[in-house]
């Protein structure tokens, strides 16, 4: 089993469900970060924030939710700062853990020179991840919808090409909630490297 699992597939398919489903509370003892979708009181996506791996293992979490992209104004607003900063530090502080969640990336952090820094010390180190790696179809949807520079699509092609070369890493493409062989693979990967209890 490699020690590097990264989910990837059409966007809503459930790629970070399966994870969560998978991990249960063994993510209490995760390094690295999740992306959850914010919605107004009317149930309007309004945004995309970041919180500790860890926050997914407890329902009465006490984390502070950042908030990274925001569409409430009409036009989307990207807090680079989370990134340059939070992103950064729960990434460095992944390295102390047994194993990390990163869920998901490959998007405009990418952009964010101290995250990209920070993403590939932390994949160069032998700490056990599994994650939600931005499918290309979906990198091109959040160029457009958040009008990013066109560098971004060949830095977002760049860093897939390095996650499959690596020996010890694998993009599995996955259609989502129902894929058995991305659940399968999922429960062999959390038996390996995330059984820490």
């Amino acid at each position: 089993m490699k020690r590097r699992l990264f989910l990837s597939g059409p966007i809503g398919c459930g790629k970070s469900t399966l994870i969560r489903s998978a991990l249960g509370g063994l993510a209490k003892s995760a390094g690295g970060f999740v992306t959850e979708r914010a919605f107004d009181k009317n149930g309007l996506l309004i945004g995309f924030n970041l919180l500790p791996a860890c926050s997914i293992a407890c329902l009465n979490r006490q984390c502070t939710a950042l908030s990274f992209l925001n569409f409430s104004g009409g036009k989307a607003q990207r807090n680079n700062d989370v990134f340059r900063l939070d992103a950064v530090r729960l990434l460095t502080e992944a390295m102390t853990k047994p194993f990390a969640i990163i869920d998901e990336f490959g998007g405009y952090e990418l952009l964010v020179p101290e995250f990209s820094q920070a993403l590939m010390a932390f994949l160069e180190s032998n700490i056990p991840c599994v994650g939600v790696l931005k499918a290309p179809a979906a990198s091109e949807a959040l160029r457009t919808s958040v009008s990013l520079p066109s560098e971004y699509l060949d830095i977002a092609a760049k860093l897939r090409a390095a996650l499959k070369s690596d020996p010890d890493a694998e993009i599995l493409e996955t259609s989502g909630r129902g894929d058995r062989n991305a659940q399968a693979t999922l429960r062999a990967w959390m038996e390996e490297y995330a059984n820490v209890e």
